[in-house]
């Protein structure tokens, strides 16, 4: 008899079986984080974005630093920041404009609609590769971010009959999340194609997010933000709020390096599709636990973003393989 070790296939469908392992870590971690970030919005009085954009990025600051402690390879990882200083300040000030207003619109707008235009990053964060990483997309690749685009913004659409909270502000924070997104994940994308290991995407992690930390605790500090955050959450927040952001930053770092490791082994283009997907598994979550009516928008939207969102990658792994 002989013992044959069988081999999960190279890919399903032409997506990469790697990245279609990477992209569950991805949907099922983020996804559950957001059921949590949206019970913090949606709590009476929460009005704290970029406060809670602090707490994120020092939590997954201390996660690092407290697994390079424990595994070893603190050292390395602060010689390899000093080492490449000015990157760490690049991808952390950019990570922060991004994400810190990606976070702080959820306070003008609802929820999933700001999610769902945050959605539209992947168009820019392709237009972002051909200046910084000079990257060509095919024609099929842009029509098929369009498509998935498309298909988010009739979903969010739908979302957005039924929950009319929308303010100026709020759009002008996703359009400054869209701007930093496409430059940011090119940025990660440079480095992590240097160095893609598991060591190589934890000290991006160690160095963005302590540049982060810096500028958000100056910042907050300075708008009277972090005072004010602190004080309701003494008061009105309280444990409910303390718990659902812990949950939320605990299942988002999870998810993180499985985004890193998708920019480093293959492009941020593919990174913000994987992203982009999960929104849909978000909403679902989100119309699950907190019921709102499925109409034809959010149908039709949901088919278009499956659609877009398998066919870009299937795409790009194509050209992936004729390169090679």
């Amino acid at each position: 008899q002989y013992k044959m070790d069988v081999l999960p296939p190279a890919s399903v469908l032409g997506i990469p079986w790697r990245l279609l392992q990477l992209a569950g870590c991805v949907v099922c971690m983020h996804g559950l984080a957001a059921v949590f970030a949206e019970m913090a919005f949606s709590m009476p009085g929460f009005r704290f974005g970029w406060f809670y954009t602090l707490v994120q990025c020092l939590t997954y600051f201390t996660l690092v630093l407290l697994k390079r402690l424990v595994l070893g390879g603190l050292i390395q990882s602060l010689k390899a920041l000093r080492g490449s200083l000015l990157g760490a300040l690049l991808v952390g000030t950019s990570m922060t404009v991004s994400h810190g207003c990606g976070v702080a619109s959820f306070v003008h707008i609802n929820y999933t609609t700001a999610m769902l235009f945050k959605s539209a990053k992947v168009p820019s964060v392709m237009l972002g590769g051909m200046v910084i990483n000079q990257q060509r997309p095919r024609r099929s690749e842009v029509c098929w971010a369009m498509t998935l685009t498309v298909g988010l913004l009739l979903f969010g659409l739908g979302d957005r009959m039924e929950s009319p909270r929308f303010s100026a502000i709020g759009i002008l924070l996703v359009a400054g999340n869209l701007c930093g997104s496409s430059i940011t994940s090119n940025l990660q994308q440079r480095v992590l194609q240097r160095d893609a290991s598991a060591t190589g995407v934890e000290q991006l992690l160690f160095a963005q997010y302590a540049v982060a930390s810096v500028i958000l605790l100056v910042f907050t500090a300075a708008t009277g933000e972090l005072a004010e955050a602190m004080t309701w959450y003494m008061t009105d927040g309280r444990g409910r709020a303390i718990a659902a952001s812990t949950a939320d930053n605990i299942f988002s770092f999870l998810g993180l390096e499985a985004v890193f490791r998708i920019t480093g082994e293959f492009d941020a283009t593919r990174a913000n599709v994987v992203c982009s997907c999960r929104k849909v598994f978000t909403f679902l979550f989100s119309f699950w636990l907190f019921p709102k009516p499925f109409g034809l928008c959010h149908g039709l939207g949901l088919a278009l973003a499956t659609i877009g969102s398998v066919q870009l990658a299937r795409s790009k792994a194509k050209a992936t393989d004729s390169i090679k």
